[in-house]
């Protein structure tokens, strides 16, 4: 996870670019322009605010209180942690009971990479405007932004109006962004996506993430989305979304579209539907590739809550609910939206549909890799996006060992498989 180093940290920007240092108080001087360690700024929003388009910023060991949130309005800037460990370089909203003013910990609205930081304990407060209580750790309200190689833990996103909160963890509005490699655990909303909530006006993606031990306060006739709450052209692949909680979508509630491709979803909660996942008004959007086992519900799905949208070479079973364990569909003709699924439920066959065991390698083990003789190897149908996707191992979806795809969220490579690496 941590592969990125402050070393290698740079944007693709021609102009006369800078490096400039952050450093803890008491082991810098504090001078502008900051562009070496001895005059190293002591906090990263002066920095910020003398950065020009193309500079490079970067931040030593430490941990750093901040008093309000660091606001970057930027163009091709980037920020990094200056060993490339998110445990070393620590963004703290420095937020408490009882303290006068809160403030989440970052926001931005440009062409920005924020790389290799721990962010944490931010809250963000919405009132009057929607985007106010978007994003305790971090919102990205506008432009071409990246986040990588970040844990984002602990931080709240909460309104005085129920509608107006959004992304405990990450909030991000417009423009096109991405997530990237990050551990997003312990955040919480009392709206939608207690880790991160992707609105209808970005088209967005995130990879490669863990979102875990997320909630959307359960008390919110509008919570949903525990660990992620997705809308319209935004896509998750290769993420593993586990033991969050929600009112409704435990693990994920697509909202009016979002797709989710080579997702594994397990351990997740709501109280009335979709453990793993809900899929409510969708207007486009599917789950493809995705493993969704183990998730409860108090009411109806507990693997998935199906009114819109489709499902396809996905594997559900194992998952608890009051009605519907693995699938609950809203419609009756909803069987109809399921293709080349592995679901011990009565789907319609000539769709690729399967009710048979997929043989996990190790299920009482938690290994959902499958095992040789697996009905779900090289049955599934190719997509399109699959030949520059790695699934959840790193291995390609398609052009290993077969031109033909797997069900659920795992390639399948044969014993004694053996690599080279050149």
């Amino acid at each position: 996870l941590y592969a990125v180093s402050a070393a290698i940290c740079f944007y693709p920007y021609d102009g006369l670019a800078r490096t400039m240092y952050v450093a803890m108080p008491g082991y810098s001087g504090n001078v502008p322009p900051y562009t070496n360690w001895s005059d190293a700024a002591t906090n990263v929003q002066l920095a910020v605010d003398l950065a020009t388009n193309g500079d490079t910023i970067v931040v030593s060991n430490g941990t750093y209180y901040l008093t309000n949130e660091i606001r970057i309005i930027k163009t091709n800037l980037v920020i990094c942690g200056k060993t490339g460990n998110p445990a070393d370089v620590i963004l703290d909203g420095h937020n408490y009971p009882g303290k006068p003013v809160t403030n989440r910990c970052v926001y931005v609205n440009g062409n920005v990479i924020i790389d290799g930081f721990s962010i944490t304990n931010g809250r963000a407060l919405g009132q009057t405007s929607t985007f106010n209580g978007y994003g305790g750790g971090i919102h990205l309200y506008d432009g071409i932004s990246t986040v990588r190689n970040c844990i984002v833990a602990g931080n709240i996103a909460f309104s005085n109006e129920a509608t107006q909160a959004g992304g405990g963890g990450i909030g991000i509005s417009y423009g096109t962004n991405y997530i990237e490699q990050c551990d997003i655990h312990n955040n919480g909303v009392e709206g939608r996506g207690g880790g991160v909530i992707f609105y209808r006006y970005t088209e967005s993606t995130m990879s490669r993430c863990t979102i875990s031990n997320n909630w959307a306060d359960t008390n919110n006739p509008y919570s949903s989305g525990g660990g992620v709450a997705l809308t319209s052209a935004n896509a998750i692949y290769s993420c593993i979304v586990s033991s969050n909680l929600a009112l409704q979508g435990g693990g994920v509630f697509f909202d009016a579209g979002g797709y989710l491709r080579g997702c594994l979803l397990r351990d997740n909660y709501s109280y009335t539907r979709g453990g793993g996942a809900s899929q409510w008004i969708m207007t486009m959007g599917a789950m493809e590739n995705c493993t969704i086992v183990n998730n409860t519900c108090g009411g109806n799905g507990g693997g998935l809550f199906m009114r819109d949208g489709f499902c396809v070479n996905s594997i559900i079973c194992s998952n608890s609910a009051v009605s519907g364990n693995d699938i609950y569909n809203y419609f009756a003709a909803n069987t109809n939206r399921y293709w080349y699924c592995n679901v011990p439920a009565t789907l319609p066959i000539n769709q690729g549909n399967d009710v048979r065991d997929p043989l996990f390698t190790d299920w009482l083990a938690g290994d959902v890799t499958l095992r040789k003789g697996s009905p779900c190897i090289n049955t599934a149908t190719n997509l399109d996006w699959m030949p520059n996707v790695a699934d959840l191992e790193g291995h390609r979806w398609l052009g290993w060992f077969s031109k033909q795809a797997e069900r659920g969220v795992y390639v399948f490579i044969p014993e004694g498989a053996l690599f080279s690496v050149r």
